[in-house]
This record gives structure tokens, sequence and C-alpha cells, in this order.
């Protein structure tokens, strides 16, 4: 039970920065780093920069992101309640395993809503830009996903 307990304690601590990425644009506690979602935004917002958009694909993006702007923050606030109601559970003398169970499900519910509401804003976005724009979209993104992974991975060694 103990081992569980720690799995358990251990994943929802790699799920943490996922979820308190940049609820609201340069909204973040003292105590609350950029994640990996918000740096993401961030660097997406300088390759649409870099892309010479015409006014009217800059205005079909920015609908675009409009639309789902609320969705995505309905989504961030269930995955923090959902890793709230988990690290309570964990915290108590007796732990209830269905408890935390559910709130499992609840987080890698929304979770899952969120990663098909990003990949729908990436396929409206990809219907907008021409192929070339699309090609230097995706490699910025690469090298931002290398980036986020060498950071995850030095905070995983301190």
């Amino acid at each position: 039970m103990k081992k569980f307990v720690y799995l358990a304690a251990l994943l929802l601590l790699a799920f943490v920065p996922y979820v308190t990425a940049g609820d609201e644009p340069g909204q973040h506690g003292a105590d609350q780093e950029l994640g990996p979602e918000s740096t993401m935004e961030k660097s997406f917002d300088r390759v649409i920069d870099e892309l010479k958009l015409t006014g009217a694909q800059e205005q079909k993006l920015h609908e675009i992101r409009e639309s789902s702007k609320r969705d995505i923050f309905s989504l961030r606030n269930e995955m923090h309640i959902a890793v709230w109601d988990i690290q309570d559970e964990l915290k108590k003398e007796s732990s209830d395993n269905g408890k935390i169970n559910s709130a499992i499900d609840r987080l890698t519910d929304a979770q899952k809503k969120l990663i098909k509401l990003r990949t729908d804003q990436m396929l409206k976005t990809k219907q907008i830009l021409t192929p070339e724009q699309f090609k230097k979209l995706i490699l910025e993104m690469e090298k931002h996903k290398v980036k986020s992974i060498k950071k995850v991975l030095e905070k995983t060694k301190q």
C-alpha cells in the first residue's frame, strides 16, 4: 500500500507543472513557475510574429484562440481541483483508494479534452497558414519541446 501511495504522489508531482501552467496570460503566483504550456504559448506567439502573416491570417488565428479561451481555462481549473483532491486524500491517515481513482479519472478526462482542444486549434491553424508558414511553426514548436524536456530533466536531477 505504501508503494502505491508513493507512486501516486510521484505521478501527481509529475502532472503539477502542466496543471499549473499559466491559467491567464501573465497571471502567476509568486510561488508558481511558468509551466510548459504557458511557455509554449509564448513561443507560439513569438513564432507567429515571425511568420509575416497577413491581416486576415492574424484575425483568424486570434478568433481561434479567443473561441476556446474559456474552455481551456475551465479545463485547467478541473485539473487543479482533481490534483488538489488527490493531494488532500493522500494526506489523510487512511486514504480512500476509490476517491483517489475518481480524481485521477477526472484529471485524465480533463487532460484528454485539453489535448483534443489544442489539436483542433492546430488543425484550424494549419488551414489558415501557408505550407511554408506552417512548416516553420512546427519546427519552432519542436525546438521548444526539446528545451522543455531538458528543463524538466534538469529539475528532476535537483
